[in-house]
């Protein structure tokens, strides 16, 4: 960890395939939480949606996001446990619910939505707080959640065709030097890769971000504009060519065939982020203890002499005792039942969406030719 310099934490624009900010933080240990919440104060609420891999996952994350006008979609950890409050959908494997996130010790603020799917051989399970499945389909949850791998091909970029792989020095101005000069150079190429992706009217996956890289010095040494000439040549060049992204196959549910929320139905409770400690239990005394300054030393040598003993003890032991038939005994596993828990409502009134913003004016939802 020592020779680490660092970590960033970046904010990614997949949509302009644009960096929003970026802040460097000087230990590689510390958790990228506090400086992503600043981050967020950069783009707007109510148009802005969230994409986070698992290291962001947490509760009080979810409920933050939640309550400063933020939608998200993140995959769901291991593990994590969950209250069935209503089911919108369910077809074998496939199912679109809304959860309360948590169901023992720590649990999350807001129901959610939670939707499974299974594509080939692996299941793909969702949390996305739009509750509304009419607003964000089950398949445009997994097509959005997909462009979070944007992000890593942009770090990927930095790293392998402007050479950020290598650092030139260990003194941490230079560091910094290489880091924000990569990072302007990358910012001005993903402005040109998405400009010649306009022009040729395509997706912007489908033009080769390292072969244009490649190509436009070539064509400024002859003085030709390397924009128009990416877009007039690009598909004889091979910068222009299908993108190979993987495209996630999720089902179409027409909404004739969801249940609709039922209108008592309770969409907060009391949130619980950590476990509570018991009042009973005893503190621990901080008082200091005498240590030996050899004391290491010492417990080496009991250990090791401890481990002689043993060995010639169990050495005797072999010699003496006549060789014994193993005999397989079978183990009952003891079968424990746990009780289904009781879902408790409490009488905070019911939080229903307006109507009147059932389908707000997000920017990800629309085409990129649409923007301003």
């Amino acid at each position: 960890m020592q020779l680490l310099p660092g970590k960033l934490v970046a904010l990614f624009d997949v949509r302009l395939q644009q960096w929003r900010a970026i802040e460097y933080i000087a230990s590689a240990k510390e958790n990228g939480m506090k400086q992503a919440r600043a981050m967020l104060a950069s783009v707007k609420t109510g148009t802005t949606l969230v994409l986070a891999d698992l290291g962001y996952f947490s509760f009080r994350w979810f409920d933050e996001l939640t309550d400063l006008g933020y939608s998200w979609i993140s995959r769901v950890k291991e593990n994590t446990s969950v209250v069935v409050l209503h089911t919108y959908y369910q077809a074998g494997e496939t199912f679109d619910r809304g959860v309360g996130l948590g169901a023992w010790n720590i649990k999350g603020k807001y129901v959610v939505r939670q939707v499974q799917f299974r594509q080939g051989g692996q299941i793909r399970q969702y949390f996305t707080n739009v509750c509304n499945p009419t607003v964000l389909p089950m398949a445009e949850i997994a097509r959005l959640y997909a462009r979070r791998w944007d992000i890593e091909l942009a770090f990927l970029t930095l790293k392998r065709e402007l050479g950020l792989h290598l650092i030139w020095s260990s003194k941490s101005v230079v560091i910094l030097a290489q880091v924000w000069a990569c990072l302007i150079i990358a910012q001005v190429l993903q402005a040109i890769h998405m400009e010649v992706a306009l022009r040729a009217d395509v997706d912007a996956f489908e033009v080769s971000l390292p072969l244009l890289i490649e190509a436009l010095p070539q064509f400024g040494l002859h003085g030709h504009d390397g924009i128009v000439e990416c877009v007039r040549q690009g598909r004889r060049l091979g910068i222009i060519r299908p993108s190979t992204r993987l495209h996630i196959q999720a089902p179409e549910i027409s909404p004739e065939h969801l249940i609709p929320l039922p209108q008592e139905t309770v969409l907060c409770r009391q949130p619980c982020y950590r476990y509570q400690k018991s009042l009973d239990r005893p503190i621990s005394s901080d008082k200091r203890r005498e240590v030996h300054p050899q004391r290491d030393r010492l417990v080496a040598i009991l250990r090791q002499r401890e481990a002689q003993i043993k060995a010639v003890a169990r050495q005797a032991n072999a010699e003496q005792l006549p060789k014994a038939k193993v005999v397989p005994i079978k183990a009952k596993a003891d079968h424990v039942q746990l009780s289904k828990a009781k879902i408790v409502k409490t009488s905070t009134p019911a939080v229903q969406p307006d109507p009147s913003i059932a389908r707000p004016p997000w920017a990800f939802l629309q085409p990129l030719g649409a923007s301003a």
